[in-house]
């Protein structure tokens, strides 16, 4: 089984270059998404890993925004016949080897979802008002889409395998920071 992280980036610092270096191991490949990050990280990641197969980066030509960058990359692992493909913020707000944890699970489940708020020191370190928005919009999401057991719609978290991707239209998916939610509305 064959396993991705397709991380977008736009105003991320070098902190993802060790992020990928201490879990290179973790993944079969590593699609990082620069969405004409101000830093141009993405060029930054291609100089360190030259000569390394398991790191793919793309270079986006306009800003496409989180959901497009994230398409981008899912399309470029279906092309590679990757059969898990894990989203990652490039922020490094979560963490790679979370992926150890869920790696059990992927014969039994066709999507993962990552909860922020389990963490409670995490949740403490959390700026109040980023909190309370989250806390908001996830008791919109569980009216309006009727899941009640679905926590934190706006973590970036998510695993899923090639057979789900194959049947998910991502036209209809919002290529904004609501890519995630529209994602759970989808499915």
């Amino acid at each position: 089984m064959k396993i991705c992280a397709v991380i977008p980036c736009y105003k991320v610092n070098n902190k993802i270059i060790s992020e990928l270096k201490k879990n290179y191991k973790l993944f079969d490949l590593f699609i990082v998404v620069d969405d004409c990050c101000p830093n141009k990280i993405g060029s930054e990641i291609k100089k360190k890993f030259k000569r390394k197969n398991k790191v793919k980066v793309i270079l986006n030509n306009k800003n496409l925004g989180v959901g497009g960058s994230v398409k981008k990359g899912i399309y470029y692992a279906i092309k590679k016949n990757i059969d898990i493909i894990v989203k990652i913020d490039g922020d490094c707000q979560m963490r790679f080897d979370d992926v150890k944890k869920i790696k059990k699970y992927f014969n039994n489940f066709t999507f993962i979802k990552g909860n922020r708020f389990l963490n409670i020191k995490k949740v403490l370190k959390m700026p109040y008002h980023r909190n309370l928005g989250n806390r908001i919009i996830s008791i919109i999401f569980k009216i309006l889409s009727n899941r009640w057991d679905i926590e934190d719609p706006l973590n970036g978290y998510i695993a899923f395998n090639r057979k789900l991707i194959k049947k998910i239209n991502f036209d209809k998916i919002a290529n904004d920071y609501f890519f995630e939610t529209n994602l759970l509305f989808q499915l």
